[in-house]
Parts: structure tokens; sequence; C-alpha cells
């Protein structure tokens, strides 16, 4: 039996100066005016496989945001791409930072309500591919060791005037990057059977000759769900499953 999902989200702490994680960390927000200053990141890192996220910025302060990934030694009171621990998409200018310079420019710019995504190959060397609204804009190879956090840096004029969304997978993705989701490696429970009548276990068993009765504890649960973004694109994605909890007496 396979477990449920855990996708990453922005992590309430620690955090830097005048950024706060909403909505159960799927938004960050600016809790006062600043400077592309500090950054948030996400609550695990991850360093195998191929994953990414998708975000999206709204508010009424212009876009001034870079997203990106951060190695757990980054400063949080450092932007993203401020040294070389970390690395920062510009959204408005079209740049790719690191070390306190650009390392790629003429990129597209993004506005509000676009969606951009960000993929890593933890591959040999890494590499790093940049989406915007869906079309791939750049390959290139990622010049970060260790477990990697997503992670942002906003700067607006006041409290709230610049919010981010972040998608690891668990809406419909627009781009390869958040198809590939930003999840802790799934784990597996052991076998679970459920029979329709008594059973008693036998001698040989561990534990021997004990009998179970199945009892369902409650009715079947139906659940449903319709998962997009707000601001809409393709695809939207639905999901159901039925629950009922069984209890051995």
């Amino acid at each position: 039996m396979t477990m449920t999902d855990t996708f990453g989200r922005f992590a309430a702490t620690p955090i830097g100066p005048l950024l706060a994680a909403r909505d159960g960390g799927l938004t960050l927000a600016t809790t006062g005016a600043t400077t592309l200053a500090s950054h948030a990141r996400s609550d695990f890192g991850l360093d195998a496989g191929t994953v990414g996220v998708e975000f999206a910025v709204w508010g009424d302060d212009a876009v001034a945001a870079l997203v990106g990934f951060a190695t757990g030694p980054a400063a949080l009171n450092k932007a993203l791409g401020a040294d070389l621990a970390s690395i920062g998409w510009d959204l408005a200018a079209g740049r790719l930072l690191q070390a306190g310079g650009a390392i790629a420019t003429g990129l597209p710019t993004a506005t509000h309500g676009d969606i951009v995504g960000l993929q890593v190959v933890f591959s040999t060397p890494r590499q790093l591919r940049l989406y915007l609204n869906g079309a791939q804009i750049l390959v290139r190879e990622l010049q970060l060791s260790g477990p990697l956090f997503f992670a942002a840096s906003l700067a607006a004029t006041k409290a709230g005037g610049l919010c981010l969304a972040v998608n690891a997978g668990q809406w419909g993705p627009r781009s390869d990057a958040a198809a590939a989701g930003w999840r802790l490696p799934s784990s597996t429970a052991s076998t679970t059977r459920l029979a329709d009548v008594d059973w008693l276990s036998a001698p040989g068993d561990s534990p021997a000759n004990v009998r179970y009765e199945g009892l369902v504890a409650e009715g079947v649960n139906l659940i449903q769900e319709l998962a997009f973004w707000p601001w809409g694109g393709d695809p939207v994605s639905q999901a159901a499953a039925a629950e009922c909890v069984v209890v051995d007496a």
C-alpha cells in the first residue's frame, strides 16, 4: 500500500525578514515594505531524481521577485543568488543570478499571473530547466551541491503588496516542472488484508491461534477533488477516492 504524497511548501520558520508563509505554506507574502534582501525556502530539501515546482505572482505592487533554489547553509537574510549557496531567477529582469551576478541574461520576463516553473535533474552534472507558461526557456548546468530547497525572494512597498503561490505537484501542472513535483520519496506500508469473515491465525503463525474480527467502524466516505490554478491554464486535474475504517477486534 502506497502512502499519501507529501508535497513541499514554504516553511513558516526559519524564514527571512519581512516574509511570511501563509495558507499552510502554499503562499508567500511580504509583511511590510522590503527590498529583495531575504528569502523563504521549502520545508524539506531533495537531492535525487527529477523534481520541480511552479510559481505565480500577484499583488498591487510591480513584480519584484526571485524564484529558485537554495542549499541548507544559504543565509535567509540574503536574496536568492546573492552568494554561491543559492540561485535566483529575476522574473522582472529576465536574469538568472548566482554569487551576486548574472549567469544568464535575456530570458523572457514574467508578470502577474504568469506561471513560471523550475526543474532540477539530479544527474552528473546537475541540470536546471526553466519554464514560462508551459514553454521551456532555458537549460543549463546547476552549480549547487547537497540537498536543495525551492525558495523565493519578494520585494514590495507594503505588507501583502506582493504574494507568491507555489505548486509542488499537488495541482494540475502547467509544465514539466510541476509534473515532476516536489514531494518526499514514497514509503510503502506493510500489507493489509481484509476478509468478509472472522479469521483465526494458524498455530505456526506469529502470533499463533489469534482470532481477528474485522469491524467496519463507520460508513464509506467518498472524496472527490478538482484541482486547478486560479489563473487558468491546462490541465485541470480530477481525483476521487473511497475510504472506510476497519478495526481488528
